[in-house]
């Protein structure tokens, strides 16, 4: 067990539409993170690892939950927004997670025209189907199979999206280790060559698995979101740190949360 002192919303963080492999039972949530089964929950001013020791936690949990990220620092420049500043009073202080490229790309590709819970039944699948101890599966499994072997996780026309992107990364066709390494526009582009990968798909990629927070992913509902709260566009205090400012637009304005 390991405690770690930080003032993070951690209900906030994590349903707010950015992961999908956590869920909450009798208080405590349940994970799977780069293939370590972990339970976590707020423990007055702390947050409790239950199954890891501090070196587990400094390997995996501590990039993982962004902490080396000054979010004070971001959330001060986004409160110059009236809106934003309202939401993070009322809130508290999330954080984009720092997951893993090819699971985000994964599980966005799953995302498209999708709801969550149904999202999170066909990665939960995936994982116990095809994923070595409950991980996500790696690009080298998912691109031998086929999509009649993906059948049973009821992934539907999105299984070929999944093949197809898995044969790319596993090929280097698409080399994430290089695109680490790449301009925005660079990785969005080469993200948008793969099928079932249309601009939110590589933008949630790029904001959730590059950790890339100047990204904002914008589909429909986040466009209204916008259009009714910006209509002479967005601030400029945005610029640095969109990403992040969706996040809290998203999570207020849709209702994915709510404060208990």
């Amino acid at each position: 067990m390991y405690r770690y002192k930080t003032d993070l919303n951690l209900d906030l963080t994590l349903s707010s539409g950015q992961c999908f492999r956590w869920k909450k039972i009798n208080g405590s949530w349940h994970g799977v993170v780069r293939g370590f089964e972990e339970f976590v929950y707020r423990e007055g001013k702390y947050l409790v690892f239950e199954n890891s020791e501090e070196v587990i936690f400094n390997n995996i949990f501590y990039e993982y939950f962004d902490f080396s990220t000054d979010y004070g620092k971001i959330l001060k420049t986004l409160s110059n927004d009236e809106n934003v500043q309202n939401y993070v009073e009322k809130n508290g202080k999330l954080a984009i997670l720092r997951q893993e490229s090819f699971e985000t790309l994964i599980s966005f590709i799953i995302s498209a025209c999708n709801n969550i819970p149904r999202i999170m039944k066909i990665i939960d699948n995936l994982c116990k189907n095809f994923g070595e101890n409950n991980a996500f599966p790696s690009p080298e499994k998912l691109a031998s199979l086929t999509v009649e072997d993906l059948s049973v996780i009821r992934a539907g026309f999105r299984a070929d999206y999944i093949i197809n992107a898995a044969k790319a990364v596993a090929s280097k066709e698409i080399d994430l280790e290089y695109l680490e390494k790449s301009d925005t526009e660079t990785v969005r582009k080469e993200l948008m060559k793969l099928k079932g990968v249309g601009r939110k798909v590589a933008d949630c990629t790029l904001l959730y698995g590059f950790h890339r927070l100047e990204v904002a992913p914008v589909d429909r509902h986040i466009n209204r979101i916008f259009e009714r709260l910006y209509p002479n566009g967005l601030p400029e205090c945005f610029e640095e740190y969109a990403g992040v400012a969706q996040q809290y637009l998203f999570v207020e304005e849709s209702g994915v949360w709510t404060a208990s």
